[in-house]
């Protein structure tokens, strides 16, 4: 099949809450982002994952982790079979982690030929350099134009805007791709790309004349300082005509004290990178005390008109935020360069009751033919080096991640309890054996 021009991409960003996905609720509305009158999906489709599974079953490896990575699966194939006017299937390119953090990359079957030189990338930023934080990267050719999605998770909390900063300078600097499956052993996956092709010299995540799409849970907040007890009385909910006036702050003034377009502007982090215009609400923190996800009947019920490109599901009544952090646009996904690329909507998901963030959808269409200069391109000149000791430190921090997996494998996993249970009972039952035997009983 001849390909595309120009090519279709959705990129969608969702922090777990280390929870199995649900397929049918992400699936019904995994294409929010995409216009209805579309006659097809889109070419790609791209996954970055935060807090994918339990701590102790990210660091212990891939056979922990696949479960929750093909509830993925499952959930695009039910939006594929459930988008009105369209219907495709996909195939993985590749899926990639380290830690708690993946990504995941998938392409219309029949454009699988054109995909060749799948590389992957990781790097921790937390503790140690553990991927409990950190980027994961996966770069392709299509056709002749290289593509590289990067999936980040970097520092939470209000007041940590530096060691956000710091993380990306660190995930800059360490993130090195290589050929899908060559690298050192990772904690996570790296399933075999479609065409591998042939091993590249390694590099980082600014490179020549390749577009990137960075998207994760970047946890930049609207405020230096945590709430205080009473705060919460004046975080933003949607208008309503009786509401008192100035009572409440409204999202257009928390969305003037956002980190992160603040940071970025000043050139402190994401060098280079552009965002669509933010028109949704905050994405975290959510409360599930009163949270009522519509199905995929009350998500076609509830959808705003067939003629509009948008697909958005209106709001709820009442956003339920979490009383002790301020609500921010944590989830987000960006680009560079802009050359050739026409966004589309850009959007947050339905909140779903296993997670207390919303997931974000960006759709856009890439200009296979679009010029790639720019001026002052960073792509030539990085803002930051590579790490030379790149592999020691990442082999030195998957040692940490092991020992930290199986030692809270027992005390924070159910499978874990239930044998340190029947190990304890085991224990316990011998020693009333030799304890009844040893009385002559």
């Amino acid at each position: 099949m001849a390909m595309p021009t120009p090519l279709e991409i959705y990129l969608l960003t969702f922090n777990c809450a280390r929870t199995l996905i649900e397929p049918q609720l992400l699936g019904a509305h995994l294409f929010n982002a995409w216009p209805k009158h579309k006659t097809t999906l889109p070419d790609i489709v791209a996954f970055s994952l935060q807090e994918v599974t339990p701590i102790a079953y990210s660091f212990l490896g891939e056979a922990w982790i696949q479960p929750y990575l093909a509830r993925v699966d499952e959930s695009l194939s039910v939006a594929s079979a459930t988008h009105q006017n369209a219907s495709s299937q996909y195939e993985r390119v590749a899926a990639h982690s380290i830690g708690m953090t993946a990504a995941m990359v998938y392409v219309r079957k029949e454009l699988k030929e054109s995909i060749s030189k799948v590389e992957t990338a990781g790097v921790g930023v937390g503790v140690w350099e553990m991927g409990n934080k950190g980027g994961v990267g996966i770069r392709f050719d299509i056709d002749g134009k290289e593509l590289t999605f990067l999936a980040m998770h970097l520092a939470p909390m209000e007041g940590c805007v530096i060691r956000r900063n710091q993380d990306w300078e660190d995930i800059c600097r360490g993130l090195v791709f290589e050929q899908a499956g060559q690298g050192i052993g990772q904690a996570g996956t790296e399933q075999e790309p479609l065409l591998a092709g042939m091993k590249r010299t390694a590099t980082g995540l600014y490179k020549k004349n390749n577009t990137i799409f960075l998207f994760g849970d970047l946890n930049y907040r609207t405020s230096h300082l945590p709430p205080g007890p009473s705060t919460y009385k004046t975080y933003p909910q949607p208008a309503r005509p009786d509401d008192p006036p100035n009572t409440r702050i409204a999202v257009s003034d928390l969305l003037a004290r956002d980190e992160l377009t603040q940071e970025r502007l000043e050139g402190r982090v994401l060098q280079g990178f552009a965002e669509e215009p933010i028109t949704f609400p905050p994405t975290y923190k959510y409360s599930h005390s009163q949270t009522q996800l519509p199905g995929p009947q009350a998500a076609k019920e509830d959808s705003t008109d067939e003629s509009d490109d948008s697909t958005l599901t209106r709001e709820p009544s009442t956003w339920t935020w979490a009383k002790h952090r301020w609500p921010s646009w944590c989830d987000r996904i960006l680009f560079y360069p802009p050359n050739g690329i026409t966004p589309g909507t850009y959007t947050a998901l339905p909140l779903l009751p296993s997670s207390d963030h919303r997931a974000v959808a960006l759709h856009v269409t890439l200009d296979l033919s679009a010029h790639d200069g720019v001026d002052g391109d960073l792509r030539v000149s990085p803002p930051f080096p590579l790490d030379l000791g790149w592999r020691t430190r990442r082999a030195a921090a998957r040692r940490y991640e092991v020992a930290v997996g199986m030692a809270s494998w027992p005390i924070l996993t159910t499978e874990g309890n239930a044998t340190l249970g029947g190990l304890l009972a085991s224990a316990l039952a011998v020693y009333f054996l030799f304890t009844m035997f040893g009385r002559g009983v």
